[in-house]
């Protein structure tokens, strides 16, 4: 019987579909009893090719950056909603603008107590744990930095 191309990729995507899980189980299977042999193939293919493999890093870090900032992005807009979305202050509501404040103060002994790289995604994160405990407020970076140094904001006066 002569099949065309059509009629035998439906053949064969209706035979992976009713057969998926024993092929699966076959290539688990299959790396688990070559993995030195795979790891040696990758091990040559990487000294022969280290143009490609820069690429790929560079690719593949990219792609990372990309999904971090994505992911932070995220994060810190879910604050912002819990805290009121704007600017408790003067009502700024544009997101790269806004600052978490510490409403008593302290936010400088938090971040050193989380002791991370990333301290404010840190607290961020804290905080959504906690679920939005009170003691946080959203504002501006200008009202923040200015009630932070003379201990108000010019808004209020």
């Amino acid at each position: 019987m002569v099949w065309n191309k059509e009629k035998q990729k439906e053949y064969y995507l209706n035979w992976y579909e009713k057969n998926k899980e024993i092929q699966r189980e076959k290539g688990r299977k299959y790396y688990q009893e070559n993995k030195e042999k795979r790891l040696l193939n990758t091990k040559e293919w990487c000294k022969k090719n280290p143009d490609k493999v820069r690429e790929l890093s560079r690719k593949k870090n990219i792609k990372y950056r990309e999904k971090g900032k994505i992911k932070r992005r995220e994060i810190k807009l879910k604050i912002i909603n819990a805290y009121g979305g704007k600017c408790a202050c003067c009502g700024e509501n544009i997101p790269e603008f806004l600052t978490l404040e510490h409403i008593k103060g302290g936010g400088q002994k938090e971040r050193k107590a989380l002791r991370s790289k990333y301290s404010c995604q840190s607290l961020y994160k804290k905080l959504i744990n906690e679920n939005f405990p009170s003691g946080y407020s959203i504002l501006c970076f200008n009202c923040n930095i200015t009630k932070g140094i003379y201990g108000k904001c010019p808004h209020n006066l």
